[in-house]
C-alpha cells in the first residue's frame, strides 16, 4: 500500500477480510488434488501464499509465480526459488518477473 500512496494512488475504501490458507480456498472448492496450473500473483506476498498449500495434499504440474526482485544470475538466492525446489519442482525459466517451475 505505501508504495502505491507514494505513486499518487488513494484508498476509495478498506474492508475487512478473514484470511485464508491456499489450502483452505482448495477444499472448500472441492479442488482435485492434482491440476495443471497454479497461477499466484499476490503482490509481494507470492511466498507467503506458497507457504500456506500443503504440497502434499494438493499438487499443481506448473506453478507460476511472481517475483519482483528476481535475479537470473542468482536463482538459489531467492526464497521462492528455493521453496519451490524444496517441494519438489523444477525451474523452467522466468519472463519478465515471472518464474515457471514444473513438478519433477
Amino acid at each position: 500500500v505505501p508504495r502505491y500512496l507514494a505513486e499518487g494512488q488513494r484508498i476509495l475504501a478498506t474492508h475487512r477480510v478473514r484470511p485464508q490458507t491456499l489450502t483452505d480456498i482448495l477444499a472448500a472448492r472441492q479442488a482435485p488434488a492434482r491440476f495443471d496450473l497454479l497461477a499466484v500473483d499476490a503482490e509481494e506476498f507470492d511466498l507467503s501464499v506458497l507457504h500456506s498449500l500443503d504440497f502434499a495434499r494438493f499438487r499443481p504440474r506448473l506453478v507460476l509465480v511472481e517475483a519482483e526482485d528476481f535475479d537470473p544470475a542468482q536463482p538459489r538466492q531467492h526464497p521462492i526459488f528455493r521453496f519451490l525446489l524444496a517441494q519438489g519442482y523444477v525451474f523452467k525459466g522466468s519472463i519478465l518477473k515471472n518464474l515457471y517451475f514444473m513438478e519433477e
